[in-house]
């Protein structure tokens, strides 16, 4: 029955069980309230969108049946489900194909493509006349937002260029593929269209080497490339700057931090060995802006020299003027250094202090070999790590974890207390 594989059982059964829930949401479009309809015009959308993308596509490039009847019947029952005329799409489907060149001829519709746009348009009109509510306020919303959603899909799958200028995108996700046929291995498909869908994973290889292959499926593809939690982190980085440029003016927040977090530090710092009184240099990641840990570390530990860290020079700036300003006693103490921090570069020093902004792996902080230093790391209430630690503040959904040093770093403490 099948033409190229088994396999295609499974996109005609889905196309069956499409037409099943039109024909439900039909019966009881008079029926559903306000949200229901909205919840089913968008579940239709996503349906066009999906058949359109994965059963017809794949019924255009490699037809499902090998009666040549069964083809044509069921293009003219995709024509009904999807709304789109299977014959037309065809046609600028392949033109597609051949580079969207305008000397490219595209192919004629024929007797079955003009067929489909009177089965359509037929089905259309007795729509209006017979349930126009559900017609224009149901299904021709859900209809023209699955034609969007098919339409942003292509112009993601080819970054948004003809394909005589970007072959394609690929994406190799496990579900993506898995839902949709391998619709992800796009490059290959344009290598290979007429390679039937179960197949075009053998020809992942083949790939020219300037390809683009993406770890988003089409419309995720507005998400960086490095991730959602590097998205989330760059985010949550951008307020925590916002919150310390609102802590530099003497109020409410800025008492409330140095409080907290100076009750936090003298709680642990004991932990230290000899009580943290070996402790001679300490380096503060992200030490621009409101220098909160400075002025706290300062006072605790009043023999230690300090190096803040901070890629932005307008941050270390600003954190000048306000030691030259608050606390100008301390400025010799302290080097302001312009530099993005690399968990793999050797500080001397012996307390490094991490950032709740930190934007690099803050669990491989916890998880690498002890270094000489002791590494104390902001971090979310819920996050424990490190060998001990205590809540800064529950309002700041803040905590301290303190990592020890080994057994080089407790030698090193020691030998820099005897030469001072």
């Amino acid at each position: 029955m099948f033409r190229h594989s088994p396999k295609d059982a499974w996109l005609g059964a889905a196309a069956l069980l499409l037409g099943g829930l039109l024909g439900v949401w039909m019966l009881l479009a008079g029926r559903l309230g306000l949200w229901p309809s909205v919840l089913a015009s968008l579940v239709f959308a996503c349906c066009v969108r999906w058949g359109a993308n994965t059963i017809s596509h794949n019924h255009i490039h490699a037809p499902l049946f090998r009666s040549p009847l069964l083809s044509r019947l069921f293009s003219l029952y995709l024509t009904l489900l999807l709304g789109v005329p299977q014959q037309l799409w065809r046609s600028r489907h392949l033109w597609h194909h051949a580079g969207e060149r305008k000397e490219v001829r595209k192919l004629p519709l024929g007797p079955l493509g003009v067929l489909e746009i009177l089965l359509l348009g037929g089905f259309w009109v007795t729509l209006t006349v017979l349930m126009p509510r559900f017609f224009w306020l149901q299904y021709l919303p859900g209809y023209l937002l699955g034609m969007l959603l098919c339409q942003l899909q292509g112009i993601a799958e080819h970054d948004g260029r003809p394909v005589f200028a970007m072959l394609g995108v690929s994406h190799y996700g496990a579900l993506h593929n898995w839902l949709w046929c391998n619709d992800g291995y796009h490059i290959e498909h344009h290598l290979h269209p007429g390679e039937h869908w179960s197949r075009l994973p053998l020809h992942r290889k083949e790939s020219p080497p300037s390809s683009r292959v993406s770890q988003w499926p089409p419309l995720l593809r507005f998400l960086p490339e490095d991730g959602v939690r590097a998205w989330y982190g760059r985010s949550v980085a951008k307020l925590l700057d916002r919150l310390e440029g609102w802590a530099l003016a003497p109020g409410p927040i800025q008492r409330l931090m140095l409080r907290t977090h100076a009750r936090a530090m003298a709680t642990l710092l004991p932990k230290l060995p000899q009580h943290g009184d070996s402790v001679r240099r300490v380096a503060i990641v992200g030490g621009g802006l409101f220098p909160r840990s400075l002025l706290i570390l300062a006072r605790l530990l009043p023999h230690a020299r300090f190096v803040l860290i901070d890629q932005s020079a307008r941050h270390l700036a600003v954190a000048e003027r306000y030691l030259r300003k608050s606390a100008p006693d301390l400025l010799p103490r302290v080097e302001l250094r312009e530099s993005l921090y690399e968990p793999s570069q050797e500080l001397s020093c012996d307390l490094l202090v991490i950032p709740l902004a930190y934007l690099g792996d803050r669990q491989a902080l916890y998880q690498r070999p002890k270094a000489a230093q002791a590494v104390l790391v902001h971090d979310w209430l819920w996050r424990r790590g490190g060998d001990t630690g205590c809540a800064v503040s529950v309002l700041l959904l803040k905590r301290l974890n303190l990592r020890l040093p080994d057994e080089r770093g407790r030698q090193g403490m020691l030998f820099n207390q005897k030469v001072a």
